[in-house]
């Protein structure tokens, strides 16, 4: 995704589960900055298994705070306590 600077970067956020098994605790959205500051944007709590379900919708249209320098910008969705298990991608600016 590119931007221009002072722009907001805008999410859609599912949480994808093919495991057929319950997820607890909370998934924690991450940016760091291009200066390689990071700081925690926000959480989710995980949902509730429904069966033969893949996809859930966490968030629609979620929107950063104004992304203020220049660079690459990373965005992480992890799962709290399990750092293995995440999506991430950047924006650049």
């Amino acid at each position: 995704m590119v931007l221009a600077l002072g722009d907001k970067a805008t999410f859609d956020i599912y949480l994808l589960n093919d495991s057929h098994k319950p997820i607890g605790g909370k998934l924690i959205l991450t940016s760091s900055d291009p200066s390689g500051v990071n700081l925690r944007i926000t959480e989710f709590d995980a949902p509730t298994l429904q069966p033969d379900h893949f996809s859930y919708l966490l968030k629609e249209g979620f929107a950063t705070e104004a992304l203020n320098k220049a660079g690459t910008w990373r965005f992480r969705l992890q799962l709290e306590d399990h750092s293995r298990r995440h999506s991430s991608g950047n924006c650049w600016l």
